[in-house]
Parts: C-alpha cells; structure tokens; sequence
C-alpha cells in the first residue's frame, strides 16, 4: 500500500477534526503536521477555518510532507513543477541539476509558442525565465503569462547590464530576479522565497 492510499484508509472523523483544528491555530506549514504527527504517532509508524474536506488532496499532502520530513527536503520544493523559458540549454540543465528530480519536476521551454502552449495545458508553481533569447521578446512574455496566470510567480534569470533592464522587468510583471551567473544556493534560496507565497496544499499534485 503506498503512503498515499494508507493515510486515506487512517483518516477517521477525529484525526480530521484534529488537523482542522491545528491548522487554524498555527502559521507553518511544517509545524501543523509535526505536531498533526506527534498526536497520532501511528500514522507515521506505519509507514517506516472549517470548510469541505477533500480527503484526496489531505491524504496525498500528508504523504507530501512526511517524505519531506525523512529525506530532510526542503518541504516547499516536494510535489511542485518548475518551468524553465531558455534557449541556453547549458542554464536550463544547469537549473534542472539544482533540485531533486525525485520530488521536483522541471519542464523546459525554448520559445514563447512552446512556453504558452505548455502553460495552458500544465500546472506549474514558478517560472524562471531569460528575457534576452533569440526570437523572443522576453518582456512581452512575462506580460502575456501573467495574463494568462496573474498568481504565477515568474522569476528573470539573466545576464544584466544595464539598471534600466531590471526595471523593464518588473514593469513587465516579473515578481523577482537573479542575476547570471549565479550560485545553487542563491538561485534555490529565491525560488523557495516564492515557493512559501503559494499554498501548499493548493499547489501539490501526486509524483508518488
């Protein structure tokens, strides 16, 4: 039985009830299901605000976290999808190197065409875009995903040279930026600062 289908066969009225509780108390995320946990460790041991309740969505998220909390994985990077915009496959291997593909998924686009068309038929949790690419105005992209998606965190990752190119940036609706070349720990530190703006038992699709 995998973790998902245990916790749906464990969840009774007073462990649902519980975790709505807890969670209205608390702020993190992490913290509701440590203590979610503690008060049934059995949930665990096995596996070596009142609104409707979607009992799906609960039981893969426990499931999401509890990975998360053995492998020591950073929580908000676990179940999300990444889209990379580059027509640099170096960078887009480079970023697709950064983060676990056994609890990430990073899907790669070249051009505005593939880039829409993808996110019109695919979820993702952030966009990491290169506005100077061949072919492509990059700032016009930005404006049209987040037309499509206003809440899409979009993210420029690029070479600047001027101060005026950041700005255009943000006048095109980016929500942050990283400049190139740049080191693993300051790329993921910014892609997990947006992460935490997007609910995470909103944005969780199964990759068990």
């Amino acid at each position: 039985m995998n973790r998902i289908k245990h916790f749906k066969t464990k969840m009774s009225e007073e462990i649902i009830r519980a975790y709505l509780g807890i969670e209205k108390i608390k702020q993190n995320d992490i913290q509701v299901w440590k203590d979610f946990f503690f008060r049934f460790p059995e949930l665990e041991v096995n596996n070596s605000e009142d609104h409707d309740f979607d009992l799906d969505r609960f039981a893969f998220t426990a499931a999401i976290i509890e990975i998360s909390m053995e492998t020591n994985q950073n929580y908000q990077q676990v179940g999300k999808k990444f889209l990379v915009v580059d027509n640099d496959e170096i960078t887009s291997h480079l970023i697709r190197e950064f983060f676990n593909p056994e609890y990430t998924s990073v899907f790669l686009t070249k051009n505005e065409k593939e880039t829409l068309l993808f996110l019109e038929n695919n979820r993702v949790d952030i966009v990491l875009i290169e506005v100077f690419m061949l072919d492509v105005d990059g700032f016009k992209l930005i404006e049209k995903i987040k037309t499509m998606n206003k809440g899409l965190p979009v993210i420029v990752q690029t070479v600047f040279t001027l101060k005026h190119e950041k700005e255009m940036c943000f006048a095109a609706g980016c929500d942050g930026y990283i400049a190139k070349p740049y080191l693993k720990e300051d790329f993921v530190k910014i892609v997990d600062f947006w992460l935490k703006k997007r609910p995470i038992i909103n944005s969780f699709q199964p990759i068990i």
